[in-house]
C-alpha cells in the first residue's frame, strides 16, 4: 500500500476528517508532491500527529518546497484535530471523540434510558439488528438491584455510579462465534442520561431496606444548588447536575486571593456553567431534577455572551 493511500485508509470510518486528509493530499500535489515522502499518519495521546521520516531532509533538498510542506502538515494537523467527525464544524478541543458538542451529545444520548415507568424501562442494545436498537426489559425479570457508590474518589458525591439488576433467571447469550455467554447481572450507569428518573422508578420489593432509604433520601431530601440552580445536592455533597460544591460555601484563605466575596466566585461557576462550551453539559441531567425556587442569578446576559465570545476566539484556529 503506497504512502498516501496508507494515511487516507487511517482515517477510516472517520467522517469530515477523513476528508481533510484527502484534501491534504491535494494541496500535496499542488506544489509537486505527487510520490512517498516518508509521512505517516499517527496518535499521540489521543491527538492526531503527523510523523516524518528521518531522511526527509535528505528525501527532498529543496528547503523551500520542504518548508511548504511542513507548513501544510501543520495546517492540517490543526485541522483535523478541530474537525467534528460528524458535521464538519469546529470543536473546541481535541479526543479521542472529536465531535462538537451538539453531534457528541446527539451520539451520546443513543444510550439514554427511556420509556421508564411502572413496567420497566428500555435501552441501547448494540446487538440488535433494528434500527433504533433499543431493547426494553421489565423490572419482574429482576430479582433484586443494588446501589454501588465509589466512596473512595475525591469527586464522589455519594450518588450511585452504577446500579446492579440481578436475573432471577440468567441470560444465555450465544455469540457468532457460539461462545456461550451467561448473564446474571444487568448494570446501568449514572454516565447515561435519565438514570436518575430510572433510580426514582425501581420497585422498592427490588431493593433491601438500606437501599430503599437511600432511594428515599435522593429523592425527598435534596437541597438547592446556587450554580445551577436545580435541587440537586444529595447530602451536601458535589451537585449532580453542574458537578459543582454549590451549597453553602464559605470563602477559604486561597479564594480570598481572587474573590472579594462567595457571590464573586458563585458568580463565575453560574457564568461558566450557563456558557455554551460549559463542560458540564454531559451527560445532561437538567431536564431529571426540580428547579430551584430560590436561585439568584448574580450575573447578566451582557456578561454571559461575553464570556462565550471570549471561548469563542480562545479556541479559533
Amino acid at each position: 500500500m503506497k504512502e498516501k493511500e496508507r494515511n487516507i485508509d487511517w482515517f477510516q470510518n472517520k467522517g469530515k476528517r477523513k476528508d481533510l486528509i484527502i484534501q491534504f493530499y491535494v494541496e500535496l500535489e499542488n506544489i509537486g508532491i505527487k510520490d512517498d515522502i516518508g509521512l505517516k499518519s499517527y496518535s499521540n495521546e489521543d491527538d492526531f500527529v503527523f510523523r516524518f521520516d528521518e531522511n526527509i531532509e535528505t528525501t527532498i533538498n529543496d528547503k523551500k518546497l520542504l518548508n511548504k510542506i511542513y507548513a501544510l502538515t501543520s495546517k492540517y494537523e490543526k485541522l483535523i484535530n478541530k474537525t467534528c467527525e460528524d458535521c464538519g464544524n469546529k470543536i473546541k478541543y481535541g479526543g479521542s471523540d472529536y465531535f462538537c458538542q451538539e453531534c457528541y451529545c446527539k451520539r451520546s444520548r443513543r444510550y439514554n434510558y427511556d420509556s421508564i415507568g411502572d413496567l420497566g424501562f428500555s435501552y441501547y442494545d448494540s446487538d440488535l439488528v433494528s434500527s433504533n436498537s433499543r431493547a426494553f426489559v421489565r423490572w419482574n425479570e429482576f430479582s433484586k438491584a443494588n446501589f454501588n457508590i465509589d466512596k473512595e474518589s475525591i469527586f464522589s458525591s455519594g450518588f450511585p455510579i452504577e446500579i446492579d439488576f440481578k436475573y432471577k433467571f440468567p441470560l444465555i447469550n450465544r455469540d457468532f462465534e457460539d461462545y456461550i455467554d451467561i448473564q446474571e447481572i444487568f448494570s446501568v450507569s449514572n454516565w447515561h442520561e435519565n438514570f436518575y428518573t430510572l433510580l426514582k422508578h425501581i420497585p422498592d420489593n427490588l431493593l433491601d431496606t438500606n437501599d430503599q432509604n437511600f432511594k428515599y433520601a435522593l429523592i425527598h431530601h435534596l437541597d438547592d444548588c446556587n450554580i445551577c440552580g436545580y435541587k440537586s445536592i444529595y447530602n451536601k455533597n458535589l451537585c449532580l447536575v453542574c458537578h459543582k460544591s454549590g451549597f453553602d460555601r464559605v470563602l477559604t484563605e486561597r479564594m480570598k486571593k481572587y474573590y472579594n466575596t462567595i457571590e464573586d466566585w458563585y458568580k463565575k461557576m453560574q457564568l461558566e456553567y450557563h456558557s455554551e462550551n460549559s463542560e458540564f453539559k454531559y451527560p445532561k441531567w437538567e431536564n431529571e431534577f426540580e428547579k430551584s425556587k430560590n436561585y439568584v442569578k448574580l450575573f447578566n446576559e451582557k456578561q454571559l455572551e461575553e464570556l462565550k465570545m471570549a471561548e469563542s476566539e480562545k479556541y479559533d484556529f
